[in-house]
């Protein structure tokens, strides 16, 4: 997202965001070949860090894929909340 950030500019005229999952990174496989646990470091207050980050580079769009879970999203809205 740093790099999307930089190339939209300061004032992007289209809003851009992004959303991660809390797998392990696998390698070239294909996906889904193995089911992983989430990342156990992900937890919700980590995940809202990193998209903390990502708001601070203008993003506006934010969520979350595979391994994040119904508290991950609920950490999200109190950021956006300002809790």
């Amino acid at each position: 997202i740093v790099e999307l950030a930089a190339e939209l500019g300061p004032q992007p005229l289209v809003p851009f965001g992004a959303y991660a999952n809390s797998l392990p990174e696998v390698g070239d496989g294909p996906a889904n070949r193995v089911i992983h646990e989430a990342r156990a470091e992900i937890t919700p207050t980590a995940y809202s860090q990193t998209v903390r980050g990502w708001m601070d580079l203008g993003a506006t769009i934010v969520g979350g894929c595979c391994g994040v879970n119904p508290h991950h999203i609920a950490a999200l809205t109190r950021l956006r909340d300002g809790d």
